[in-house]
C-alpha cells in the first residue's frame, strides 16, 4: 500500500467534506423559526468544539506525514505538497466553524438575537435533559467520524470499487448517490492526469 495515498487529495477531500456535512448537521438544529436560546448556546460549543477537533485531526496528520518522510517511505516532494494543502485546510474549516460558534455564543450572552423564551436559570435548568442528549450525542458523533472516516478511505484506496457508504447512499438516496459517482469521477481524473 502506498503511505502517499493515505495522505492524498482524495483524504483531505474526504475529511473537508466530512467536517463540511458535521458542521451543517450541527446547525440545522437552529435553522427552525425559533430555537431557544440554550440550543443556540450549545450549536456554538459544538461548532467551536468541531473546529478544535478538525485542528487537531488535521495537525495529527501533519505528524504521522513528518513521520513516514523520517522514515523514508514518503517523499520530501509529498511532504512539502502535504503541509500546503493542509495548512490551507487548518485555516479555512475549523477557524470558520469556530468563528461562527463563538458569534453564537456571544450573540445569545448580549442578547442581540430576539428569543420567544429568555435565557433564565429555570430555562437552563428545564432544558438540561435536552443540553446533556444534544452533547452526549455530539461526544459520541466526533470519535465515531474520526475512527470510520480512515476506514472509508483505507478502503477506497485499496481497492477502487465503490466503498459500503455509497451502496448505502444509494439506498437512501439516488440523487446524492449520482452526485457522489460524479465526484468520484472527477477526482479519479484528476489523480490521474497528476
Amino acid at each position: 500500500m502506498s503511505y502517499e495515498s493515505l495522505f492524498g487529495d482524495e483524504v483531505q477531500l474526504v475529511l473537508s467534506f466530512c467536517v463540511f456535512l458535521l458542521v451543517l448537521a450541527v446547525v440545522g438544529f437552529i435553522l427552525d423559526k425559533d430555537s431557544p436560546p440554550q440550543l443556540v448556546v450549545l450549536v456554538g460549543i459544538c461548532l467551536v468544539a468541531i473546529g478544535g477537533a478538525a485542528l487537531w485531526y488535521v495537525n495529527w496528520m501533519q505528524e504521522a506525514v513528518l513521520a513516514f518522510n523520517e522514515d523514508g517511505k514518503i517523499s520530501d516532494s509529498f511532504l512539502d505538497e502535504f503541509e500546503r494543502r493542509s495548512n490551507v485546510f487548518m485555516f479555512v474549516f475549523p477557524f470558520v466553524s469556530a468563528a461562527i460558534g463563538t458569534n453564537l455564543i456571544s450573540d445569545v450572552l448580549t442578547k442581540k438575537l430576539h428569543y420567544e423564551k429568555p435565557l433564565t436559570v429555570s430555562g437552563v435548568i428545564q432544558a438540561l435533559p435536552d443540553l446533556i442528549g444534544g452533547i452526549l450525542g455530539f461526544i459520541l458523533l466526533i470519535p465515531a467520524l474520526l475512527i470510520i472516516t480512515p476506514f472509508l478511505i483505507v478502503s477506497r484506496v485499496r481497492k477502487r470499487s465503490s466503498p459500503v457508504v455509497l451502496d448505502l447512499l444509494e439506498r437512501v438516496n439516488r440523487r446524492l448517490y449520482l452526485k457522489m459517482l460524479k465526484l468520484d469521477m472527477v477526482i479519479r481524473s484528476w489523480m490521474s492526469s497528476k
